[in-house]
């Protein structure tokens, strides 16, 4: 009786009708579906899916409800769609997409391949399911969602390949996400759910915070040592060739959100990633003023500065909007030399040493960040980039900041074409040659006293 108040037994057989399928205790077949009503809802009949008992228990946890078999010992039993689906295992209505139509119980599904069927129940650890499974099912290669499906594979091998690399506490964070992510997606394999690539993409993007906050372990990402919480995120970012990855976006913002709680470590030797936010003049004939238009700045500029052939990752996005000056607002203490009155967009640029971070590439050579920065900011005297043939990106300003927040900068320069849009005089503006050759030795030792 116990075990009853505590789960939400699947399915009861005193109170459900089975319509259409089989579903056998001991041999399924996973997959395999069938039209049933149950007395404890108050409407349709509805879909159910014969799937494994631990697939059961693995989808439900951290979901609020324990799910699990009726009869325990059974490795298989019908899991109905309003549980699976929307948590709903009594007393509620049936939504429609998973009323199923007894006298007609195929005509609300849609012919889909033959996969194996471990495909409709795996445990979330198997990273093969990815391939050989969700991809065989919706090919949607050159959108968006394969960035999802390519994020959440990544993500699943990250665990199998470097699981040893990480202190327990990352190892248990890294399986629950990945189980997480994958269980999520299995029900998208059921017959009567006919999403497309683009529904993929937002059902993989809407599971990824989910995830992060309450995965199938109890671990917490803000618990992880600062070394894991970077391996994760460099080493995850380390599979998309392009500065901006949605999925890698969702990723990025919680760990700024636990380093802004973090204090860094004031020792030079750890140093090996930078924050830097450049200030480019608004296009008004580009229409992309988003987060894929900066990553399109920042690829450019990792080309002119050769950061793939100089060990660098590199990752960035759009600054938010502040909607009080309708400038990119910087939610810190230092000020962008540009006026408000010039219109601009502000890019955030995250860089780190590949060798240190990105477990997939430790065989790169070492590399002076701060010689890598410098070299950023001299380029800055040229002022205009061309992103494309006939779209100039004018670089205005740059800050290197000193914390998670920007609250103070290592090291602030404008470009020449600052000139052009104020009146400020010479004499009152930053230059970059005086000021990079003054402070090259001060910015070498501080450069070490804040860890990102």
């Amino acid at each position: 009786m116990g075990t009853f108040l505590l789960s939400i037994l699947v399915l009861l057989f005193t109170l459900f009708k089975l319509i259409s399928g089989q579903c056998f205790g001991d041999s399924g077949p996973s997959g395999a579906y069938g039209c049933v009503k149950l007395s404890t809802y108050h409407t349709f009949p509805q879909w159910a899916t014969c799937l494994t008992n631990d697939y059961i228990r693995a989808r439900s946890r951290g979901r609020g409800k324990h799910h699990e078999c009726v009869d325990s010992p059974d490795t298989y039993c019908w899991y109905q769609c309003m549980c699976e689906t929307y948590d709903e295992c009594d007393g509620a209505d049936v939504y429609g997409d998973c009323v199923c139509d007894p006298t007609k119980p195929d005509t609300a599904t849609w012919p889909k391949p033959s996969l194996p069927s471990w495909c409709f129940s795996p445990d979330g650890k198997t990273c093969s399911w990815y391939g050989d499974c969700l991809r065989q099912l919706y090919p949607c290669a050159d959108t968006d969602a394969e960035h999802a499906i390519t994020y959440a594979d990544v993500f699943c091998e990250l665990y199998s390949v470097h699981q040893l690399s990480f202190a327990m506490s990352g190892q248990q964070w890294i399986d629950g996400v990945r189980t997480c992510l994958q269980l999520d997606l299995v029900p998208i394999f059921r017959p009567w759910s006919n999403v497309t690539c683009e529904g993929i993409e937002k059902q993989a993007f809407a599971s990824h915070a989910k995830c992060y906050e309450r995965p199938t372990t109890h671990a917490s990402f803000c618990s992880l040592n600062l070394g894991d919480q970077l391996k994760i995120f460099w080493t995850i970012k380390g599979a998309f060739t392009n500065a901006f990855v949605e999925p890698v976006k969702d990723l990025w913002d919680v760990l700024s959100d636990c380093l802004k709680h973090r204090k860094y470590r004031a020792d030079p030797e750890d140093y090996y990633t930078a924050l830097i936010q450049i200030f480019v003049r608004k296009q008004m004939f580009v229409n992309d003023n988003t987060d894929r238009y900066a990553g399109q700045i920042i690829d450019l500029i990792a080309k002119q500065q050769k950061w793939e052939q100089s060990g660098i990752a590199w990752f960035g996005y759009k600054g938010m909007l502040n909607r009080a000056t309708g400038n990119e607002d910087s939610t810190n203490t230092v000020k962008p030399v540009v006026l408000d009155s010039v219109p601009k967009v502000r890019v955030d640029i995250l860089l780190a040493v590949k060798h240190v971070f990105d477990l997939n590439h430790q065989n790169s050579f070492s590399v002076n960040m701060t010689d890598i920065v410098l070299s950023l900011a001299h380029s800055m005297e040229w002022g205009v980039m061309l992103l494309e043939p006939d779209v100039p990106v004018e670089v205005l300003s740059m800050n290197v900041c000193g914390d998670i927040n920007c609250n103070s900068a290592f090291l602030t320069v404008t470009s020449p074409l600052y000139n052009d849009y104020t009146s400020v005089s010479a004499g009152d503006m930053f230059r970059t040659r005086p000021w990079l050759e003054a402070i090259v030795a001060i910015f070498h030792f501080y450069l070490g006293k804040y860890q990102f």
